[in-house]
């Protein structure tokens, strides 16, 4: 059988069950819609407001179906090992993934087009003079939402907190195509209605590249385009806040502290998750959640390194004596990188050996290649947003600081 012929056979399965059913549907439709009644009605925006801001609480909404959606329709087969029963039958792998994306996209899409309405009545936001582009930004935001999440529900669904870490790892990778959805949506809905074709161009490669991941190998291994960069974005955090740290004991600016936190926070999330990820991966691999290697410990070394220099900020209330502080801190903790890194090289451990700069035998397959790099990038481009945000964040608080020791002091 075809990929495409048993991809609609599963995708045909998978209306059939939900229509006969009406429980997922109908459940996220009310929830979702008592959500934006609930919005309406407690902030009664204006009609100016309801253009600025409606177009980021719609994603959110949709946001809140998808999640309702996702693992349920990956949890529904483990009944009857019913999944079981999909993978011996010859066909290609990739086409039950294929068709539970093409059944998520279509109920998402359905809830979407039910509320729309419903948005523009209670926002008074005209929607039906662009209802052809909102459309086709629908199409593509939640496509990418869409296969994102039924990637990462595959792969939560045999994790034992199946229900925080769906939530956990989803959130941080739809991140980029919530923006630019809630971007391109909010021009659609403007006064003067323009198209963000940038926008556009983006959810389509999002959409392209993260297909494209899901295309030559297991589920459970497509962690690998989120493990690994995960963990190398976090060195490139890491190691931003280690130059910060140097800069500021040499040149004694408040702006290093500010980089050096900032890089120190995003680094640290991104290292959770590489350490929840780790774990989801090894589970069906090694037949085990976590083992004191050498990599593992080191990694987990590193994680409580930052979260230590985090939590040192807060017991030292002087601005210039807490940037020193965790100034030197950071640079102590930004030894353990370096170890981290050399573990699997210098060790034998559990851990895989490694796959890029391994030497003689490593590397990946070329097509593997451009899925892991164009991850790493979009996830080095997010790190950098969110750099960015966290340190004009920094400033802002510390001139809130120094306002209120200006009025204490009168």
């Amino acid at each position: 059988m075809s990929l495409l012929r048993a991809s609609r056979v599963l995708f045909v399965k998978e209306l059939r069950t939900e229509f006969r059913a009406r429980e997922l549907l109908t459940t996220t439709v009310v929830f979702v819609l008592l959500v934006i009644a609930l919005f309406s009605f407690t902030f009664d925006p204006t009609s100016t407001e309801s253009r600025r801001f409606g177009p980021g609480l719609l994603w959110l909404a949709f946001l809140f179906a998808g999640s309702l959606m996702l693992q349920p329709s990956l949890l529904r087969e483990q009944t009857n090992d019913t999944l079981a029963a999909l993978r011996l039958a010859p066909i290609e792998p990739f086409a039950i993934l294929l068709g539970k994306i093409a059944s998520n996209l279509f109920f998402m899409l359905l809830a979407e087009l039910f509320l729309l309405p419903i948005f523009a009545v209670l926002y008074n936001v005209p929607v039906l003079g662009q209802f052809g582009p909102l459309l086709l930004v629908f199409v593509l935001g939640t496509l990418g939402v869409a296969t994102v999440g039924t990637v990462l529900s595959a792969i939560s669904t045999h994790a034992r907190m199946r229900e925080l870490m769906l939530p956990l790892l989803l959130l941080p990778a739809l991140t980029p195509v919530l923006i630019a959805s809630t971007e391109v949506t909010a021009g659609l809905l403007a006064e003067s209605p323009a198209l963000n074709l940038e926008g556009v161009a983006f959810l389509v490669v999002f959409d392209i590249v993260f297909l494209t991941a899901a295309w030559p190998m297991g589920v459970i291994q497509r962690i690998f385009y989120f493990h690994a960069p995960s963990g190398m974005t976090a060195f490139v955090a890491f190691f931003t806040c280690f130059v910060a740290n140097i800069l500021y004991l040499f040149k004694r600016e408040m702006r290093w502290d500010w980089l050096g936190v900032a890089a120190a926070e995003v680094g640290t999330v991104f290292n959770t998750v590489v350490l929840v990820t780790g774990p989801i991966w090894a589970r069906p691999v090694w037949g085990i959640w976590w083992t004191w290697d050498a990599r593992l410990t080191s990694t987990f070394v590193l994680w409580l390194l930052y979260i230590a220099y985090l939590l040192l900020r807060t017991l030292v209330e002087d601005p210039e004596r807490r940037a020193t502080v965790s100034a030197v801190f950071g640079i102590f903790a930004f030894l353990d990188v370096p170890l981290v890194y050399m573990s699997i090289r210098w060790w034998r451990t559990q851990h895989p050996q490694p796959v890029l700069f391994g030497g003689p035998g490593s590397g990946l397959d070329p097509k593997m290649r451009v899925v892991f790099y164009t991850c790493w990038v979009a996830l080095v481009a997010l790190m950098a947003l969110v750099m960015r945000q966290r340190f004009r964040v920094e400033a802002l608080w510390h001139e809130v600081e120094e306002l209120r020791m200006q009025a204490e002091g009168r």
